[in-house]
């Protein structure tokens, strides 16, 4: 099987299951290499087989289809970026001649839908899924030759119909069914693949061309190729490789690193942000900018409460929380563009916040950082001043929660956002400023 060393940046991955142990990994492709592995929930129980990938509750990640065969029990995993969140018992089907082939969309309602072969009839069936609800069972075209198998489901001609994948064990050909519903309209051949070691043993789209693609295992070296499709022809093929013996892959799915955004109100136009535990809980609480300054505090689990709001300056854009006044409890400092100050807001360590004490800095102030600037161990502000003269301005802190008056320093013109940090290894800490107008960076080195 001839291969191109062609490199992909994999939106699906591969799912695997060991047929010794038990345990399922998803992995992602580095390059053409199966390098970065996560492992979910092991089924010790090799009567339950891992039989493909969907998205069964509309959260853009895909779920993992389990059957039983010893019983005839179907399961789906729901699950939560690479972690199982719940299993839901689906119908059960006795008969141990039907397989769960194929996970597709076939009716074009955003629910991901189970194809259904009986090895010893080759009767074919589709499970039209609400969710994890079979609504109705609909029989497709028969293929009574059991040497012919449904190796996945794909859409290889992009109308958002699922098509299917056949593979005939004996003659090595590999046919598409291209679909309308579950309605046949049309068989393409491809690619024949005489070796009959080399089985399809997942679908997807592993070049973000909308199209799907095919994942060959040989399942006597443990080569893998992906045969990169345009249409049902194939485009390019990629090598890559599972060592491992009793590894053998079942599927491929979307497995996002991050879930689905949860929004929070959070007053108009917000726009800086910063995070701390302001009430002493050890759950991460949030501040932001709007036409005040709001403070949603964490329940620990991921979501936040309803946003308390502060009064600060006019404009207020940029925020930075740290400790101004030595009581270990966070506070905020926050820029006010069209006040040409900064608000400090020292923190009552229960979440709460006293009222704002204002600060002169430069012209429409914008960007903030705070940090140890001067070696006193008590916290300072620099703060951009986003104008066309190009200043910083440094407020050294008096670790009561006061500021000393503001020193200025030139940079370039517009000056947007700043950071901090120890840029040449002198345990001081330095200023990076972005120049919004001059597309330079401004680097100033601490020389206290």
């Amino acid at each position: 099987m001839p291969a191109t060393a062609t490199s992909l940046d994999l939106g699906q991955n591969l799912i695997l299951r060991n047929l010794l142990t038990g345990e399922n990994a998803i992995r992602r492709l580095n390059g053409t290499s199966l390098t970065v592995e996560k492992y979910t929930t092991a089924v010790p129980d090799l009567n339950w087989q891992l039989v493909g990938a969907g998205d069964f509750n509309s959260d853009n990640n895909s779920d993992l289809v389990w059957r039983n065969q010893a019983t005839g029990q179907n399961v789906i995993w729901l699950m939560n970026g690479t972690s199982l969140s719940s299993g839901v018992s689906i119908d059960s089907v006795p008969d141990l001649s039907w397989r769960i082939a194929g996970v597709g969309d076939f009716n074009r309602d955003g629910n991901s839908d189970l194809v259904w072969r009986n090895t010893a009839s080759g009767q074919n069936a589709i499970w039209l899924m609400n969710g994890t609800t079979v609504t109705t069972g609909s029989f497709i075209e028969p293929l009574p030759d059991g040497n012919w198998q449904i190796s996945g489901t794909g859409d290889f001609n992009r109308d958002g119909n699922s098509d299917l994948v056949w593979r005939h064990t004996a003659s090595g050909q590999n046919v598409i069914w291209l679909m309308n519903g579950t309605t046949v309209t049309t068989g393409v051949l491809t690619h024949q693949v005489q070796d009959p070691n080399w089985r399809i043993q997942a679908v997807g789209d592993f070049n973000n061309d909308s199209n799907s693609d095919l994942v060959w295992r040989n399942t006597a070296t443990h080569q893998a190729v992906i045969w990169l499709m345009s249409g049902t022809d194939v485009a390019t093929t990629v090598f890559t490789s599972v060592p491992e013996t009793n590894w053998q892959i079942v599927g491929s799915g979307n497995f996002p690193l991050l879930a689905l955004a949860a929004n929070y109100a959070a007053g108009r136009f917000p726009s800086g942000v910063d995070v701390a535990d302001f009430n002493g809980d050890g759950k991460l609480d949030l501040a932001v900018t709007n036409d005040n300054v709001s403070v949603l505090l964490g329940n620990g689990n991921g979501t936040f409460q309803t946003a308390v709001n502060y009064a600060v300056g006019r404009s207020p854009k940029s925020i930075s929380a740290s400790d101004f006044n030595g009581d270990g409890k966070p506070d905020l400092a926050v820029t006010n563009v069209s006040s040409n100050t900064v608000s400090v807001l020292l923190g009552n360590g229960n979440g709460t916040f006293q009222t704002a004490v204002d600060y002169t800095a430069g012209t429409t102030p914008y960007g903030i950082s705070a940090g140890d600037f001067n070696g006193d161990g008590k916290p300072d502000l620099a703060v951009t001043n986003n104008n066309f003269s190009g200043t910083v301005s440094v407020l050294l802190g008096n670790g009561n929660g006061t500021f000393q008056t503001a020193i200025n320093y030139t940079v370039g013109r517009s000056p947007f956002f700043i950071s901090a940090g120890d840029f040449n290894g002198d345990i001081q800490l330095d200023l990076v400023v972005t120049n919004l107008n001059d597309g330079t960076l401004s680097v100033l080195l601490n020389q206290a």
